[in-house]
């Protein structure tokens, strides 16, 4: 007897899920555990296991976009046929051709360059092609377009000449949040600038150490990161959400970090950051920045913070307006940290400046205790010697 593969439900708001891509081609033997499928979520993408052995069928194509709790592929015993009305239609039989294994970043590459798949070979596991891969493939190709030399053709101008994206998946709920939090909150923005010098100088002096002792890339971020969890054990104000009736103060700190993708912008959590350490913290925010670039966060990885950090510093950006993430009351916002002249003990000298964005809701909070959070917090990055505990 056939086993359906279900599309399966990642967390309470689920309602449908995009199949990224089939590891294995149809008609392949598999074994019960062995992961058969990519799926993305609005939040993740993870890889579907198969849930037992024998013969694979897929019937939901790459790209294919289904209800929770759907049939997207079955397992069947090696003689057994799946009759061909439970196929999900002509389309779908198009796509279940021999596949090419490669990641979906590495997919998403070569479709947007124009790559073919099938003239690279993958160094990944299982000769899987990677991004590395397609990156490789394109420097070369654009080497040999420099040594040939074409006449350029003229080309006609067309209003025809437009790329359609689609807007599925995280993009869509991306886009959708942002929106929702504009028009569901009073969002107000104070900016404030701080000397980042003495955190510049202790980060250098105990990033070796750390690194070696706690196998810990040691950043601006994790000081901020830690900065923000003592700040807002003393303004609990901005630990908090609005629920319609009542404003709802958290006693733990569920921190929030914002982090880039090449899926789009994640915000996985720590969670109780208040009870740890800034070894912890530190090592607790490299563990979930790398999940999230890798699409390897779970569904609990991404729910229930409380207040947010999104951090721009590193594509050189001096200041910006964060936007809430629902439904947090309070999300910071950090710019790089840049050399310039400042006024420091009566002389003017170069000082290493940072510019930090509180963004909050007014409706929970006025400007003056916003105010007073920012300050507390630019307190604790002047004098980062009270961030360290090992």
């Amino acid at each position: 007897m056939a086993t359906d593969i279900l599309m399966p439900k990642l967390g309470m708001s689920m309602e449908e899920g995009t199949v990224v891509e089939w590891l294995k081609n149809e008609g392949d033997k598999v074994e019960k555990g062995e992961p058969v499928v990519t799926i993305s979520s609005e939040k993740t993408e993870i890889e579907v296991e198969a849930p037992d052995s024998g013969v694979l069928t897929p019937i939901v194509p790459q790209d294919g976009v289904v209800p929770v709790s759907e049939v997207i592929g079955r397992v069947s015993a090696e003689d057994e046929k799946v009759p061909p009305k439970e196929r999900k239609s002509d389309d779908s039989q198009k796509v279940m051709k021999k596949r090419i294994p490669a990641s979906p970043a590495a997919r998403k590459l070569a479709k947007k360059e124009g790559i073919d798949l099938s003239v690279i070979q993958g160094t990944g596991p299982g000769n899987r092609i990677t991004k590395e891969d397609v990156l490789r493939a394109l420097a070369h190709s654009k080497e040999a377009a420099a040594t040939t030399e074409v006449s350029p053709l003229p080309m006609e101008k067309s209003e025809q000449e437009v790329e359609k994206i689609p807007v599925s998946g995280i993009r869509k709920v991306i886009a959708d949040r942002m929106v929702q939090s504009l028009q569901q909150s009073a969002q107000l923005t104070l900016h404030t600038e701080v000397d980042a010098t003495e955190l510049v100088r202790l980060r250098q002096q105990i990033k070796e150490e750390v690194s070696h002792r706690f196998d810990v890339n040691l950043t601006y971020n994790d000081f901020i990161a830690r900065a923000a969890v003592l700040t807002l054990q003393t303004h609990p104000h901005l630990n908090a959400q609005w629920d319609e009736k009542q404003i709802l103060q958290h006693k733990y700190v569920h921190l929030g970090i914002a982090v880039s993708t090449d899926r789009g912008l994640v915000v996985p959590v720590v969670r109780n950051a208040q009870d740890q350490s800034f070894i912890q913290l530190a090592q607790n925010i490299q563990s979930l920045a790398s999940a999230g670039r890798e699409g390897r966060l779970s569904m609990d990885d991404l729910q229930g913070s409380t207040f947010t950090v999104t951090n721009l510093g590193s594509f050189g950006i001096d200041e910006f307006t964060p936007i809430l993430n629902p439904p947090e009351v309070g999300i910071l916002g950090v710019g790089r940290i840049i050399e310039k002249p400042a006024v420091h003990d009566g002389e003017i000298t170069i000082r290493s400046m940072m510019k930090l964005s509180l963004t909050f809701d007014h409706r929970v909070l006025d400007g003056v205790p916003a105010a007073a959070f920012l300050q507390e917090l630019t307190t604790h990055i002047e004098h980062p010697y009270r961030l360290i505990s090992f």
